[in-house]
């Protein structure tokens, strides 16, 4: 039996709105937040996707998307420090590379 794994990233935050990198910290999901996880829940549905087993970060922002997306229980998984650092420099590059005409004779300080 084929096995598939999908990754979901949460919807929408207000700190994504206010431009700032939330990290460790959380901040609740906006109404296009809300909307995002409902749409992924009504792809998945449409297409007779059922998951074996959802697992989630302990942020709030996480557990409330997936909570959107399915009502079968999931489990709190911690993020581990080094994939976390990982994300974050995700985050930074993609962050400087879309912002590249705005910053490109300025220092853009973190």
């Amino acid at each position: 039996m084929e096995k598939v794994l999908y990754l979901v990233r949460h919807g929408q935050t207000l700190f994504n709105v206010q431009h700032k990198i939330q990290g460790w910290c959380d901040s609740p999901l906006t109404d296009l937040g809300i909307e995002q996880a409902k749409r992924v829940k009504n792809y998945f549905d449409s297409h007779d996707i059922c998951f074996d087993h959802a697992y989630s970060s302990t942020s709030e922002r996480c557990c409330d998307t997936i909570q959107i997306i399915t009502d079968m229980p999931y489990l709190k998984v911690r993020m581990n420090v080094l994939i976390h650092h990982i994300l974050i420099m995700i985050s930074l590059n993609s962050l400087l590379v879309n912002h590249k005409q705005k910053y490109s004779k300025e220092w853009l300080i973190l």
